[in-house]
Order: structure tokens, then sequence, then C-alpha cells
């Protein structure tokens, strides 16, 4: 009886022992997961922020591209009203040689 109660306690000993390396594992698991997701919202927190910092560029992109459009069609509106002072340019040294013409024969 007192041999079969001695391996009775060891045996308990032994399973209480595991338990215990079992409990430290499950606590060990449970602090790596714990830091595991302390990191992942980490990442997600970078990842909103390169997004937000994506659609602001993308907003900025936008708007740059819009002014361009803007600034092109001032450009072709600049150039069309200097290809018309070109033509009244012309125009009025066309009608200087004529004046000039006419001058010479009425003289």
């Amino acid at each position: 009886l007192h041999a079969a109660e001695s391996r009775w306690h060891q045996d308990f000993s032994a399973s209480h022992l595991e338990l215990e390396g079992l409990r430290a594992e499950v606590l060990a698991w449970q602090q790596d997961s714990n830091s595991k997701h302390l990191e992942l919202e980490g990442l997600r927190a970078e990842l909103q922020a390169s997004s937000d910092l994506l659609a602001k560029f993308h907003i900025s992109e936008s708007k740059l591209q819009e002014e361009l459009d803007t600034k092109e069609v001032e450009m072709l509106a600049i150039q069309d009203k200097m290809l018309e002072f070109e033509s009244l340019h012309k125009e009025i040294d066309d009608r200087d040689e004529l004046l000039a013409t006419l001058n010479a024969k009425i003289q």
C-alpha cells in the first residue's frame, strides 16, 4: 500500500510538473500571440497611413492635372491671340505699303 501511495505521489508530481510545463507553453504562446497581434495592428496602421497618403497624392495629382489642363488652354488662347496680332500686323504693313504706293503715284 505504501509503495502504491508513493507511486501515486510520484505520478501526481510528474503530472503536476507536466501540467505546469503545459501552462508555461500556453502562457508563452499567448504572449507570442499578443505580440503578433500588436505587430499586426501596427502594420495595419502603417498600411492605412500609406493608403491615406496615396489618396492625398492622387487628389494632388488630379488637382495638378486640372491646373496643367487650364494652363494649356490659356496657352492656346495666347497663341491664338498672337496669330491674330501677327495677322493684323501684316494687314497694317500691307496697307502701309499700299498707302506708300498711292502717295508715290500721287506725287
